[in-house]
């Protein structure tokens, strides 16, 4: 990529992540009641990044997300993924498990369990899903690749750091931040080592199906 198209996507990257930001320190201060709270707590963060995905690619780029943000999977993408999303979440639960004696999940809290159409929209197929695609897609797809010019490292690492701190915004815990840190560097370096999002969609996939399974269990 050169140094001219690297510089690319940052401003919409940017828009995008400041607009999801405020959207969820804005949303606890609604009159929200249940069920509407789950539902645009989701697209707070999706519709922002996601937007943000499209202007770059389609009104900037080249209107194709695999020559702009490497959307492309392979076998090996899956393997490469599940193994890491499964030592990522094994990883998680260590951290959880010294620091508070127990596993925390992050899967969906929605209070008493009823076993219908929207418990499995939001306790499956979002974090499993939709979150993996759209979260990948913007922070290892748009913003990594817009911070190449600074360094793969140095894009891996702020786009980490970004990462952690949306998913900090509702819900702080030096745990969990690490957690979500980490897991952001090594998606980040999968996307990187790769040239595709295919490895780093799989694995953070896995980790989420993971940490689901963890609450049904």
């Amino acid at each position: 990529m050169s140094r001219q198209r690297a510089q690319w996507g940052l401003p919409d990257a940017a828009a995008g992540l400041l607009v999801a930001a405020a959207l969820l320190v804005l949303l606890p201060t609604l009159p929200l009641v249940d069920p509407w709270t789950t539902p645009l707590s989701f697209a707070a963060v999706w519709l922002p990044l996601l937007g943000a995905v499209l202007i770059a690619v389609y009104m900037r780029g080249t209107g194709s997300l695999a020559l702009d943000l490497g959307l492309r999977i392979t076998a090996l993408d899956v393997l490469i993924g599940l193994v890491v999303g499964l030592g990522l979440r094994t990883v998680a639960f260590i951290i959880d498990w010294v620091d508070y004696g127990t596993v925390l999940t992050g899967a969906p809290t929605l209070g008493p369990v009823v076993y219908d159409g929207w418990w499995l929209f939001a306790a499956l197929i979002a974090p499993i899903l939709i979150a993996p695609f759209v979260e990948e897609l913007f922070f290892r797809g748009l913003l990594q690749r817009s911070l190449s010019r600074l360094g793969i490292p140095v894009a891996v690492i702020i786009g980490a750091l970004c990462f952690a701190l949306l998913h900090s915004i509702t819900g702080y815990s030096i745990p969990a931040a690490l957690t979500t840190f980490l897991v952001g560097l090594a998606l980040g370096a999968l996307a990187a080592g790769t040239g595709r999002l295919g490895a780093a969609i799989v694995a953070h996939a896995t980790f989420n199906a993971a940490g689901v399974f963890l609450t049904l269990v």
